[in-house]
C-alpha cells in the first residue's frame, strides 16, 4: 500500500472507530446509571408530577387506575404556585405547564370542559403567555375569555387565582 492509500484508509476508518468508542462509553455509563433522566423519564408519583412533565403515559395510568380528571389535585411549584401547595384541576395544571399532550389526554378521557373551565383555562394560558396552549384550547372549542381575567399576584404564585375554591 502506498502512503496515500494508508491515509485514505485511516480517514475512512477513523469516524467508525470514534463512533464505536463513544457508543461503548455511553453504554458503560448507562449500565451504571440506569435511572438517569437521559435514558428514561423519572417515575411520577402523582398525576400532578406526570402532567408537569407532560408524561402522558404515566398520567394516563393514574386516570386508568381511577383518579378522576375532574377532581382538583395538589400541586406545588416554585414559580407557578409560589412554593405553596394549591388544589388545581389537572387540566389547568397542564395548561400552566404548557403540557399540550396532557391537555389532549385529559380532554379525551373525561376532563370537564364546561364554560367555567374553558374560561379559567383560557385566562390562565393568556396570563402565562402560552400562545400554543391558547391555540390548542381554541381547537377544542374554547372561546376567548371575556375580560377581566383574575389578577395574578406574583407573591402568591402565578396560578393561585385559578386554584379550586378561588373566587
Amino acid at each position: 500500500m502506498t502512503d496515500r492509500q494508508r491515509l485514505l484508509a485511516w480517514v475512512m476508518a477513523l469516524p467508525a472507530i470514534v463512533a464505536a468508542a463513544a457508543l461503548i462509553t455511553l453504554e458503560a455509563w448507562r449500565s451504571r446509571a440506569p435511572e438517569s433522566p437521559l435514558f428514561s423519564t423519572p417515575f411520577a408519583y402523582s398525576l400532578a408530577e406526570a402532567v408537569e412533565r407532560d408524561d402522558v403515559s404515566r398520567a394516563y395510568e393514574f386516570i386508568r387506575a381511577g383518579q378522576d380528571p375532574n377532581t382538583p389535585i395538589e400541586v406545588r411549584h416554585a414559580v407557578l404556585t409560589g412554593g405553596r401547595p394549591l388544589a388545581l384541576l389537572p387540566l389547568l395544571w397542564a395548561v400552566a405547564n404548557d403540557s399540550g399532550q396532557s391537555v389532549r389526554m385529559l380532554l379525551g378521557y373525561g376532563a370537564r370542559f364546561d364554560p367555567a373551565t374553558q374560561r379559567a383555562a383560557m385566562c390562565l394560558a393568556a396570563t402565562l403567555m402560552r400562545e400554543r396552549m391558547l391555540e390548542l384550547l381554541r381547537h377544542f372549542g374554547a372561546g376567548d375569555p371575556a375580560p377581566p381575567c383574575p389578577a395574578v399576584d406574583e407573591r402568591d404564585g402565578r396560578v393561585a387565582a385559578f386554584a379550586a375554591g378561588s373566587p
